[in-house]
């Protein structure tokens, strides 16, 4: 499991996807409206093999991409 922990500074429709390394989307953490604040959410990686992913978030305008690479 990892734990993806973030911050959103203001409120609106949030989506949190998993992307691997050729742009495919293996998995949608979360696709709901979220108030300001922090929050905590855990990917279950274990289907996956070993790679490099990317965690995008998008609340509102707001766009992050975090690179994360899972090993086995």
């Amino acid at each position: 499991y990892t734990t993806i922990r973030w911050k959103s500074k203001i409120s609106g429709h949030a989506s949190l996807e998993v992307f691997d390394a050729l742009g495919r989307k293996v998995k949608t953490l979360i696709d709901e409206f979220r108030q300001q604040g922090n929050y905590t959410e855990y990917f279950d990686s274990e289907e996956l093999p070993s790679g490099t992913y990317f965690n995008h978030l998008k609340v509102g305008n707001n766009v992050t991409t975090i690179k994360m690479i899972i090993m086995k």
